[in-house]
C-alpha cells in the first residue's frame, strides 16, 4: 500500500487527509464470509477519527474519491456516488441506511434501507427513486445471482426516456412509446426478474407484469389511420401481452364507449396481434 500527499492531524480524534493512496490487488479469492469480520475492524477504525479525505483511491482498475465526515461516509467514481451512514452487523447480517446512490449512467438517485446476508448471498433493498419528474418507490431482492423487482410511481410524464432505461425489446418499446401517448402516466405496479451477469443486469422479459394509468390517451393502432384517442386509460402487461380499458374513448367525433383493445405475443418473433373490441352506435369510417 503506498500513500501520497498525507496529513495527519490529532484532535480528540484523527483527522486524515492524502492525495492518493494505492491498494495492491489480492490475488486471493474474497471470501464472503469475511464481510462481517472486516465490517467490525472498518468500524472500529472509524471510530477514531473526526474525518478522512482521500482525494483519489486506486484499486485495481478503479479509482475512487472517499470522505468520511459527520459520521456520513461518502465514495464517489465515475459510475456512481454513495452516502451512507448507519453501516452495522446484526450476525450474518449487514445493515446499512443509504442517503444516496446515483448512478451517473442513468441519471438516477436511490435512497433507502439495505440488509444483506453475506453468507447466504441474499439481499434486500428498499426506499425511493428519482429520475426526471419521476418519484417512484422500490423493493428489490438479490439471491445469488438472480434479482427481483417491484416499482409503483406517482403521476409523471418522461414516459419514453422510463422505459428507454430498461432496454425492453422492440416490439414491446414501440408499442409503449411510439403508438401509445398520454399527457400523464401513474405507474401503479412494475415487477419483474433479472439476471446478474459479469458486467451488466440482464432483464428477464417473460417475467415482466406491470400495470399503469394514462391520462389524455392516444393510440396509434395503425400507420395511415388517425389515432384512437380516451380520456383515460389502463393498461396491462401480462403474460407478454399487452391489454387496454378504455374510459370515454372515441374516434374522431364518435364515442366508442365500452371499447377494449389488446396486443398478443409481443415477444413472438412472428408479427404482434392486435385484437379490437369496438362498440359504436353510428357507422365508424376508418
Amino acid at each position: 500500500m503506498t500513500i501520497d500527499g498525507l496529513y495527519l492531524k490529532l484532535d480528540k480524534k484523527f483527522i486524515l487527509r492524502a492525495d492518493r493512496l494505492t491498494i495492491p490487488a489480492n490475488k486471493k479469492k474474497q471470501n464472503l464470509s469475511a464481510l462481517g469480520s472486516g465490517l467490525d475492524r472498518f468500524n472500529k477504525i472509524l471510530h477514531y477519527f473526526k474525518h478522512i479525505e482521500l482525494k483519489e483511491v486506486n484499486f485495481k482498475n478503479d479509482h475512487y474519491s472517499i470522505l468520511y465526515s459527520d459520521n456520513i461516509f461518502y465514495m464517489v467514481n465515475d459510475f456512481f456516488e454513495i452516502a451512507s451512514h448507519q453501516i452495522s452487523r446484526d450476525g450474518d447480517e449487514i445493515h446499512a441506511v443509504m442517503d444516496l446512490i446515483y448512478l451517473r449512467e442513468y441519471d438516477i438517485r436511490l435512497s433507502g434501507k439495505l440488509v444483506y446476508n453475506y453468507k447466504k448471498d441474499i439481499a434486500l433493498f428498499s426506499g425511493s427513486a428519482e429520475y426526471m419528474d419521476i418519484h417512484a418507490d422500490f423493493m428489490v431482492s438479490k439471491k445469488k445471482k438472480n434479482l427481483y423487482y417491484v416499482i409503483k410511481s406517482n403521476s409523471f410524464s418522461q414516459f419514453k426516456s422510463l422505459v428507454d432505461q430498461f432496454r425492453l425489446p422492440p416490439k414491446i418499446s414501440l408499442w409503449m412509446t411510439n403508438r401509445l401517448k398520454a399527457e400523464r402516466y401513474t405507474l401503479n405496479s412494475l415487477k419483474g426478474a433479472a439476471k446478474i451477469e459479469k458486467k451488466s443486469i440482464k432483464l428477464i422479459p417473460d417475467t415482466i407484469v406491470g400495470e399503469a394509468v394514462l391520462e389524455d390517451v392516444s393510440i396509434n393502432f395503425k400507420d395511415g389511420l388517425s389515432a384512437l384517442k380516451a380520456k383515460s386509460m389502463k393498461i396491462v402487461l401480462r403474460d407478454e401481452n399487452l391489454y387496454f380499458k378504455l374510459l370515454k374513448p372515441y374516434y374522431g367525433k364518435k364515442s366508442l364507449a365500452g371499447s377494449s383493445a389488446s396486443i398478443l405475443d409481443l415477444l413472438n418473433p412472428k408479427p404482434v396481434v392486435l385484437k379490437l373490441d369496438l362498440k359504436f352506435d353510428t357507422q365508424l369510417d376508418l
